[in-house]
């Protein structure tokens, strides 16, 4: 069973309405179940709301605890941003309104009971770990060997691991296999039986949030990042376990910081930061910035290993071109 979110839009116009459902859909849909509800449901979780209709009785009386209100405001200098519960109109970025919801319900994300085969994926990815080269060397051959090609296996040993199609953007996971030694990755062009075999037999995931999961399950020791960060999206963890601090982490760099500034707030391993940081690279979820961007830091400008980080942002930009998110 996935968790579910109950949402309200009351008190704005049609456009504006579809632009907020399209935002949210695009961070949650993909790990929860969304119902679109009245103001008056007693299940209803979000209200998203004009701040001309904030102090009606319904709203100023309710007792509902489970209920978080976030009033809209028009404001184009401050459009996007969210301040004291307020988020300011138009909607020209969903970064805050996510870091808002994710900080809202981070709680009740943990509490989520995971489905039976999110179950079978996580005991399997556990054995599982490649080097980041070897990964790298995988996705690699995308643009290299197969520039024409949209539709990929992921394979191991001549199991077939995942397919993805780049044209579709959707990723489908072999829950079933269960491998305790994978020497090896490669990426190969998907024939039509393995192609019909995944579409019948799992469902897809987001093409981003699928790359990104698969990484930050198999990779063993991620190479090192130094510099200032920022998250173009949210990773959708599937281990409900693993969310909390995960969406901390990507709360940090949704802001855009440094990796000192969110290894210091948090304390949290240098280890775990470039496991997460290279998966969300592969997916093509994050960017670089420069450090005086950085959110509350002046950033040490630190050097990073040429032969290690510097060979890996080539291969990012070219991967960018390819997968096109």
């Amino acid at each position: 069973m996935t968790s579910s979110l109950y949402i309200s839009i009351f008190g704005l116009g049609l456009s504006v309405i579809n632009d907020l459902k399209q935002a949210i859909c695009a961070q949650f849909s993909s790990s929860i179940d969304i119902y679109w509800t009245n103001i008056a449901d007693k299940n209803l979780q979000v209200l998203l709301i004009h701040d001309d209709f904030s102090d009606l009785p319904i709203i100023t009386n309710d007792d509902r605890r489970q209920l978080k209100i976030l009033k809209l405001r028009q404001n184009e200098l401050q459009a996007g941003e969210i301040i004291n519960d307020v988020l300011y109109l138009p909607l020209r970025t969903t970064q805050a309104l996510a870091h808002w919801l994710h900080q809202a319900f981070s709680d009740d994300f943990i509490q989520t009971t995971e489905n039976k085969i999110e179950t079978v994926a996580s005991a399997v990815m556990q054995h599982q770990k490649l080097s980041h080269q070897s990964i790298s060397k995988a996705f690699n051959c995308i643009f290299h060997d197969y520039a024409n090609l949209s539709k990929f296996l992921i394979q191991s040993q001549e199991h077939s691991l995942s397919f993805f199609d780049v044209q579709s953007k959707e990723f489908y996971s072999n829950h079933h296999l269960n491998m305790s030694d994978m020497p090896e990755l490669e990426v190969i062009p998907a024939d039509l039986n393995s192609i019909l075999l995944f579409k019948k037999q799992f469902k897809p995931r987001d093409l981003s949030h699928g790359i990104w999961q698969f990484v930050y399950d198999h990779v063993d020791e991620a190479p090192e990042y130094m510099q200032s960060y920022q998250l173009q999206m949210w990773p959708q963890p599937l281990q409900p376990q693993q969310r909390h601090e995960l969406f901390k982490i990507s709360a940090y760099f949704g802001q855009g910081c440094s990796v000192q500034y969110v290894q210091s707030k948090m304390n949290i391993d240098h280890a775990q930061l470039n496991r997460f940081l290279f998966a969300c690279d592969i997916a093509q979820m994050l960017r670089e910035i420069p450090s005086e961007q950085a959110h509350s830091v002046k950033a040490e400008q630190i050097d990073p290993t040429p032969v290690q980080t510097g060979a890996l942002r080539g291969f990012f930009n070219q991967l960018r071109k390819k997968l096109g998110i």
